[in-house]
């Protein structure tokens, strides 16, 4: 696919790696990448252990291994790749920037950014490592401006995990990249306030549970959010993720096995498998 060629082509050398998985014969593959001029590199082999249920199905798996996102390949957000890509190890590192490297794999990009500036005030890097230098630090400013604009929309700084979700990141790793010193204060606060500090608590419970669900481990998801609702119920957090659980109850994900081909061509719970009782 065409968008999938252009990530490939633009993001490779940041980290991002695209990779295809079909169930095809090499040889249907290898006419398949001639004729829609392919760039990427296509497995075959199929794509049992991440309960495919429709083509194209996509998946955007961070450096930790873990799914992060799953849909339709077209509608993928840039910008979340571009926020998972600032803590990938990048495909290459250009010869006199790899103590820049182990400063961004450390998350000091502070520590990074200075240290970047220095060595192309110094002039002794090559021409491809003061392009990779620059890159650097543009996607730096470019995250911290991003992270920076976002805290300060309305929606974002009524609740307490959005905002945290923008400014933490700044607070503990950015700190000397211009614009990411106001984050700093604003991440205290918001600790400092016990509402605050539940809900954020809720918040990143509530996002395992999402990817649990994303990964379609249904009955563990379901297992987190009731937690969240049992000890948040009366916040923000709580609330919606009880609305969570009965979602998942509702859709019948509830039994879930991903070794049971009739579960998975459903996308839920076969009735073999759904509870025989209510949860």
């Amino acid at each position: 696919m065409p968008h999938l060629n252009a990530l490939h082509a633009s993001k490779a050398e940041a980290g991002l790696v695209v990779v295809g998985v079909t169930g095809e014969s090499a040889e249907e593959v290898e006419a398949y990448v001639k004729k829609n001029n392919v760039e990427h590199p296509i497995g075959v082999g199929g794509s049992a252990d991440y309960d495919v249920t429709g083509i194209p199905d996509a998946f955007l798996i961070d450096k930790d291994g873990k799914i992060v996102w799953r849909g339709h390949p077209a509608v993928l957000d840039e910008n979340l790749v571009d926020r998972l890509l600032m803590f990938a190890k990048p495909a290459v590192v250009a010869k006199g920037l790899e103590g820049v490297h182990k400063l961004r794999k450390a998350n000091d990009h502070g520590g990074a950014w200075k240290l970047a500036h220095e060595l192309l005030d110094g002039g002794q890097l090559s021409e491809r490592a003061q392009a990779q230098a620059k890159e650097w630090i543009a996607a730096m400013e470019k995250f911290v401006a991003d992270q920076m604009a976002e805290a300060a929309k309305p929606e974002v700084a009524k609740d307490s995990f959005l905002l945290w979700k923008c400014v933490e990141p700044l607070a503990s790793g950015y700190q000397g990249v211009p614009g990411a010193e106001p984050a700093k204060a604003r991440l205290e606060a918001l600790m400092a306030d016990g509402k605050a500090k539940k809900e954020i608590e809720g918040g990143r419970m509530f996002e395992q549970a999402a990817a649990l669900e994303a990964a379609m481990e249904f009955d563990k998801a379901w297992d987190v959010y009731r937690t969240i609702n049992a000890k948040f119920g009366s916040t923000r957090v709580g609330k919606t993720a009880g609305e969570a659980l009965r979602g998942l109850e509702k859709a019948n994900k509830l039994g879930y096995r991903a070794d049971c081909p009739y579960c998975k061509a459903a996308g839920n719970a076969c009735p073999t498998h759904r509870p025989k009782k209510k949860r």
